[in-house]
């Protein structure tokens, strides 16, 4: 069974972790499940589906299929099945410059948020979605959310030694445990996104996201 230590997922309205991690490691049917891929286009990928295991193969095989594109349009990436992963395909899209988009009506959410940051040069599109939440360990038993665990926990150390080596100020992190449990999501508001720098670019405020709306986009990528 896949280890369920630090799963992060914002697939609503299930038993999150449980259904997220009972998918992955296919020891379920008939979740919703579609794992993480880049597609080419003329001069940027599109990226969609939950990061997990296989995620640092794809980018890989990606970028070196298409050294010359620089900038993935984050679609639709509503979260990780497997930290650890994700943290090895945002650092090398990090290492090669990579820029990231998530457009109108785009979403990125849990881990997808973490990929996004990995972007050189961010930009968000009018009335994006950025999700982020608390991860949660242990059992449903006995749950353990993230932000009852002692700030000088080793556990923490995954998620800061990453936001230091981009450039993103650890109070996110910690702002991050706070703003839902590991069972929802926050979408940010523009606000939030201008004090924690998650653009580089000016955002328009014009269209900040709503939490309905975000969830129109869950349902039309048949997550929800």
């Amino acid at each position: 069974m896949l280890n369920m230590t630090k799963i992060k997922s914002n697939l609503r309205g299930k038993s999150l972790i449980l259904a997220t991690a009972l998918t992955v490691a296919g020891c379920a049917q008939g979740q919703d499940y579609q794992p993480f891929t880049l597609t080419a286009r003329a001069d940027y990928f599109v990226a969609q589906g939950v990061i997990d295991g296989s995620t640092p193969g794809v980018v890989r095989k990606a970028l070196n299929a298409h050294p010359e594109i620089k900038k993935i349009i984050m679609q639709y990436v509503p979260g990780s099945a497997d930290d650890e992963a994700n943290l090895e395909a945002s650092r090398l899209l990090r290492e090669s410059g990579i820029s990231m988009v998530v457009p109108e009506g785009g979403l990125v959410a849990s881990g997808g948020t973490d990929m996004f940051l990995a972007g050189v040069q961010r930009d968000v599109g009018s009335g994006a979605c950025i999700g982020v939440h608390s991860w949660g360990a242990g059992s449903f038993i006995n749950p353990i959310a993230g932000r009852d665990v002692p700030k000088d926990d080793p556990q923490h150390q995954l998620y800061l030694s990453y936001y230091d080596e981009i450039g993103i100020d650890p109070a996110f992190y910690w702002y991050t445990l706070d703003a839902a449990d590991a069972d929802n999501i926050h979408y940010m508001t523009l606000a939030e996104m201008q004090q924690y720098g998650i653009a580089t670019s000016s955002i328009a405020g014009n269209a900040e996201a709503q939490e309905p709306a975000c969830e129109a986009v869950e349902q039309r990528y048949g997550f929800s």
